[in-house]
């Protein structure tokens, strides 16, 4: 709809568009420069209500078979019909705040306890289809976190080894098997990996899940046992989601890994919250009119786990030490748009390459491009275990 001042220009039925400009004096404002701004945004909300009431009851009403004085009638009717429905717009805006707020306190539990999906013996069993078709086996991996709690999942070496191996980091929800798909090709070119539960998902202990600001530790004791058992010549580390904020920040305390590739990561769990406020539709939503519920999930997050959501942070964790990133964004992602990508990208201090995949959605990029990502992965890790061989 296109609305003007002094004559109103209606894109849609004339009809419409003529009981609206026999309306003398509705639209006939007299506009000092000084105020535009404040009167204009009134008009189009005003205009916005009136075009709604008439679209709803256009129909019912067949104004066009009506006389210029019934139609007349008709329109004040409308117009006190808008006014109430501008009367509840308000009324349910004011409230919004104290609403969303209500609701992002309530959302703060699933935040810190995410679902838990079950290691069935069918997943296991096709993932070994997997590492049987690159020549591959699974051990058992199982070790105490520094909290005492209890991480398990897969080590798996390759067939034929380089000796270097890397850390897989599943998402939200998810557990070891999430990240077979990318295990595949990573074996199949000689690296060992490591597939494990993150805590509160799959099979590993733990009440709550922290989004890397316990999980860094519990990655180091990972790396621990990993170093004590297979001595790798690199360690390098891949995540998507959640997984890969928990990797680059793991890897901001730990130089043992040496180099990270992160789909879809998060920037920092505040920006992240300011999407889920906006609806997955706009962040700004998430930053102004629903930032109560940014707020609310933020702060009872934090009462629950027990850790500060300012702490927890990709994007300040890649400033802290300069180790080598290849950071991929989903071009279509709503759950975690490519902005918080593009951030990350910015303060990275190492070496640091950017992907965005045309069409992909969130953590979808193997699926869509399955031959490009797999040899910008490779080449990525490629480069990284030529450049010198690990301190011990």
């Amino acid at each position: 709809m296109s609305v003007g001042f002094g004559n109103v220009e209606v894109d849609a039925p004339s009809r419409r568009t003529t009981i609206l400009n026999e309306q003398k004096g509705f639209h006939n404002f007299q506009y000092a420069s000084a105020n535009r701004e404040v009167l204009l945004p009134k008009l189009w909300f005003r205009s916005f209500c009136l075009w709604f009431t008439i679209e709803s009851l256009d129909r019912r009403f067949a104004l066009e078979n009506q006389s210029p004085l019934i139609r007349r009638a008709i329109f004040y009717q409308l117009r006190d019909t808008s006014r109430l429905i501008r009367i509840t717009i308000i009324i349910l805006l004011s409230l919004s705040p104290t609403l969303w707020g209500i609701v992002g306190w309530f959302a703060a539990s699933g935040f810190v306890h995410p679902h838990r999906r079950q290691l069935t013996p069918d997943l296991v069993q096709q993932a070994d289809r997997v590492f049987n078709r690159v020549g591959a086996s699974r051990e058992e991996f199982a070790l105490r976190a520094p909290d005492g709690i209890v991480l398990r999942g897969w080590k798996v070496p390759p067939g034929t080894t380089n000796g270097n191996w890397i850390l897989l980091f599943h998402g939200i929800a998810e557990h070891r098997t999430g990240v077979i798909g990318h295990a595949e090709p990573l074996l199949g070119a000689g690296y060992g990996v490591v597939m494990m539960d993150s805590r509160a998902h799959g099979e590993s202990e733990g009440p709550m899940a922290t989004y890397g600001w316990i999980e860094r530790n519990d990655t180091q004791a990972i790396v621990d046992a990993l170093d004590s058992s297979e001595h790798p010549d690199h360690l390098f580390a891949f995540g998507e989601s959640m997984g890969a904020g928990i990797a680059l920040q793991s890897a901001a305390i730990d130089s043992r890994i040496e180099a990270v590739v992160a789909e879809a990561s998060f920037a920092s769990l505040r920006e992240a919250s300011y999407d889920y406020a906006g609806l997955r539709w706009s962040p700004l939503l998430g930053r102004t009119l629903f930032v109560p519920f940014s707020w609310a999930l933020l702060h009872h997050g934090e009462s629950l786990a027990g850790f500060s959501a300012r702490g927890v942070s990709p994007e300040d964790a890649v400033a802290t030490r300069p180790f080598s990133v290849l950071l991929i964004c989903d071009e279509k992602d709503v759950v975690l748009p490519c902005r918080h990508m593009r951030r990350i990208y910015a303060a990275a201090r190492g070496p640091k390459e950017l992907w965005v995949v045309p069409e992909a959605s969130h953590t979808g990029g193997l699926g869509v491009r399955p031959a490009e990502f797999k040899r910008r992965v490779l080449q990525f890790y490629k480069r990284n275990d030529s450049i010198k061989a690990r301190v011990q």
